[in-house]
């Protein structure tokens, strides 16, 4: 951390000028982040920019391939693979459209949302963003996500009972304030693009059809609708990655490696690991 801050510093000392903007400090420091921490850029970013650029989603996959080539470059002899998490999985969707360079791929707390659902979706956010503006915070489409979520494991202890059964992992995260914080409708409006795009079957047509896919989550998972949405997962990606896993947890909510039967789903992630990496 300490040389992290040292390389910023010097890098706006090299600037030479005595009145730096807000913004290019920002951008400074997610260029280093994105460079040597890619979940710490990912938590920046969303924080930091809040995904109000159209092509923000666009970048945080072109610099987790970025990062991906230097980890190649830096351990030729490692093999690499990608973990993406909830919202992060849908990222993890659009790398493997253009980057073929992994040896697996694994998607935890995902699922495939019904295209008339994120349709309208898009359209709500388009709406509050038209009246409201896109970089304000929508508490009407956390209420009909999150808040949703929660609702299905009432009565509740936190606002984030859905994450898991684990209280101190529950705690932990609604301790953090870089988890479940509001986000923009731009974000919103961007997310439902990137939903778009990585739901459609044609966009993978030079990915890595032989790539071993695994799809973790627990079956009491409200993002993945109870297992149902991570079955159609798990049917589409079939269409064209033949190496396509599933394992349903039993009893498990949104962080399967985050719950109180966490080392099930630890010793089946080896288990699909050794068995398709040699």
């Amino acid at each position: 951390v300490d040389q992290l801050i040292s390389g910023i510093v010097r890098r706006l000392e090299s600037m030479g000028e005595s009145d730096i903007a807000s913004d290019k400090i920002g951008s400074i420091v997610m260029d280093t982040l994105a460079r040597i921490d890619t979940v710490a850029y990912v938590r920046f970013a969303s924080v930091y920019k809040n995904f109000q650029d159209a092509d923000d989603f666009e970048d945080v996959e072109n610099n987790l391939i970025h990062i991906l080539n230097y980890v190649s470059y830096k351990f030729p002899d490692l093999k690499k693979i990608l973990i993406g998490h909830s919202m992060g999985s849908w990222i993890a969707m659009g790398v493997i459209q253009k980057y073929q360079n992994i040896d697996a791929l694994v998607l935890t707390g995902s699922s495939l949302i019904p295209k008339k659902t994120v349709l309208a979706q898009r359209r709500l956010v388009a709406f509050l963003s038209f009246f409201f503006g896109k970089k304000s915070y929508s508490r009407f489409i956390d209420k009909i996500t999150m808040r949703k979520y929660n609702s299905i494991f009432s009565p509740n202890r936190t606002p984030n009972d859905w994450i898991s059964r684990d209280k101190q992992s529950v705690d932990e995260y609604t301790d953090d304030p870089n988890c479940g914080f509001l986000v923009t409708n731009s974000l919103w409006y961007q997310l439902s693009n990137q939903m778009l795009k990585v739901f459609d079957i044609n966009k993978y047509i030079h990915s890595n059809t032989n790539l071993p896919i695994y799809l973790i989550s627990g079956d009491q998972d409200p993002v993945g609708i109870n297992g149902k949405g991570v079955v159609s997962l798990h049917k589409f990606l079939l269409q064209r990655f033949n190496k396509t896993e599933i394992n349903l947890v039993g009893g498990s909510r949104h962080e399967v490696f985050n719950e109180i039967n966490k080392e099930e789903s630890f010793n089946d992630l080896i288990k699909f690991i050794d068995s398709n990496i040699e």
